[in-house]
């Protein structure tokens, strides 16, 4: 029944039927600070000198506090003797052959450039390697995007073109990044096996950001107080957007343009989620590419597989996952989505993987998109029939119509999307059923007068223990327009756990 439910979701996809307007991406030039906005540029030489110098100690080395490309030792996750160890890069620097993989905006280049630094090495990009300028002859070559060189046709052509190449260099060393979703796995490491000299192959994955290097990477943007600012995003519930660089960049971007946080968690999400979508590669933007807003439709589509059928990850490949079980995995071949599509899609900070493995990059985005794309197929669209408000629930929730707790997150964020998308009549249906799941997981400022005061009349209509959510973060609600509550609920505050007795 689950199955049919799903088949039903989805129509045909037509690239030929363009939405009716599309969403005005970010001026960059105005959103981001000058500083920041260089560093989508080519050349930025004058951003050190335009902007005040202060020192970063990181690993006992010293920094510019402005560069964009803010130098870091990153930790990364090595597969030795079939188990997953972190380590940091530098302590890679005795092996031979690096893959470096990581999502579109991990920091690839930043940090193979900072590996090339400390070793006196040449920095190159694929596509410079394979187009007339020389392999230099030192210890280590350091080769930038692959994923790039071989866009387009022939790439498997174009890697054995490269293997060669490096193996008639001389070189004796080699790093090269690529961008995890066009990193083949098996097959890549056969074509390069030749330019390993038939060694071992060491393949590192770029892990997300922790504490302190987000800091780094805070101070490299201007920000005056990145402690600060990081517990302020993860108390407004943006946490998911600390983990890469380049979502904390445009995180950073949203609010420096006004200098004041978005109002809403939705419009948190939703700005910088359609920013994080876009392509940032400069040599990469001009590229053929589906619409953003497809390609975030497709984002929501995955998610909600992902999320609704409770498998562990997406799986692209035609070949069999080995040492998994079926259901643990999705497979996108298997969905009513646009392969090329769905490719994009994948090829986002969304999502992370190696291979043909994909997640979302974290929970929180998977939640909110998959609850829009839930929300869009309710409401309806130009090409789609009216996806019935029941079946939708049913899709997410137990025999008591509430949410199982690992789909709590979807419930909130599909009530919210349904109120933004001017369905009030089931917003409200949604928040009668589980008013503390809207709040605790979603946001409530998301919703009209009247689904804000639903969700305060049945908040502990039958959970009087309503703030015990799966983190600490704060919940904020506004109130602009309800005169007519008793003290004038106006900014109501809750934190999770802070009721004790």
């Amino acid at each position: 029944m689950l199955g049919n439910y799903l088949r039903l979701l989805i129509p045909g996809f037509d690239f030929d039927i363009a939405a009716e307007a599309l969403v005005k991406f970010f001026d960059l030039k105005k959103e981001i600070p000058h500083q920041v906005h260089i560093a989508f540029q080519d050349d930025p030489p004058n951003v050190v000198e335009k902007a005040p110098i202060r020192l970063i100690d990181n690993r006992n080395k010293y920094y510019p506090r402005y560069m964009i490309k803010t130098p870091l030792d990153r930790r990364v996750s090595v597969v030795l003797e079939d188990e997953a160890v972190e380590l940091r890069l530098s302590e890679l620097r005795g092996v031979p052959y690096v893959v470096l993989l990581g999502e579109p905006g991990i920091g690839k280049s930043t940090a193979l450039e900072y590996e090339a630094s400390q070793e006196d090495g040449e920095f190159l990009t694929c596509r410079e390697a394979m187009n007339g300028i020389p392999i230099a002859t030192s210890s280590t070559a350091y080769l930038d995007a692959l994923d790039e060189y071989r866009a387009g046709e022939n790439g498997k052509d174009k890697l054995l073109q490269l293997a060669n190449a490096i193996t008639q260099s001389g070189v004796e060393r080699w790093r090269l990044t690529c961008r995890a979703e066009d990193w083949r796995a098996a097959a890549d490491m056969l074509a390069m096996r030749r330019a390993a000299r038939n060694q071992p192959i060491t393949v590192a994955h770029l892990l997300p950001l922790d504490d302190t290097e987000a800091e780094i990477v805070l101070s490299g943007l201007g920000e005056i107080d990145p402690e600060r600012f990081l517990a302020e995003a993860r108390a407004r519930g943006a946490g998911a957007f600390l983990e890469n660089p380049l979502s904390l960049q445009l995180l950073h971007s949203v609010v420096a343009s006004g200098g004041v946080w978005p109002s809403t968690r939705f419009e948190l999400f939703d700005r910088a989620i359609y920013a994080l979508v876009h392509e940032h590669d400069p040599q990469r933007v001009t590229d053929r590419r589906p619409p953003v807003d497809d390609i975030i439709d497709a984002a929501g589509q995955l998610s909600f597989y992902l999320l609704a059928t409770g498998a562990r990850a997406l799986w692209r490949s035609n070949a069999l996952a080995v040492g998994s079980r079926a259901k643990d995995f999705v497979i996108v071949q298997s969905l009513p989505i646009d392969p090329e599509l769905a490719g994009f899609s994948l090829d986002t900070a969304v999502f992370r993987g190696e291979g043909q493995s994909f997640e979302p990059s974290h929970r929180t985005i998977a939640e909110f998109l998959a609850g829009r794309f839930l929300a869009e197929r309710v409401t309806g669209q130009p090409t789609s029939v009216l996806f019935p408000l029941s079946r939708a629930t049913a899709l997410i929730t137990g025999n008591d119509q509430r949410a199982p707790s690992e789909l709590r997150g979807l419930y909130a964020w599909f009530a919210a999307h349904l109120s933004q998308r001017g369905d009030e009549k089931a917003a409200l249906r949604l928040i009668e059923r589980d008013a503390a799941t809207v709040l605790a997981y979603g946001d409530a400022a998301a919703f009209t007068t009247n689904g804000r005061r639903a969700i305060l009349v049945n908040l502990d209509r039958d959970d009087p223990f309503f703030l015990s959510s799966r983190d600490t973060r704060t919940v904020l609600v506004a109130w602009p327009a309800m005169t007519s509550c008793p003290t004038s609920c106006r900014s109501w505050t809750a934190r999770s756990q802070a009721i004790s007795s």
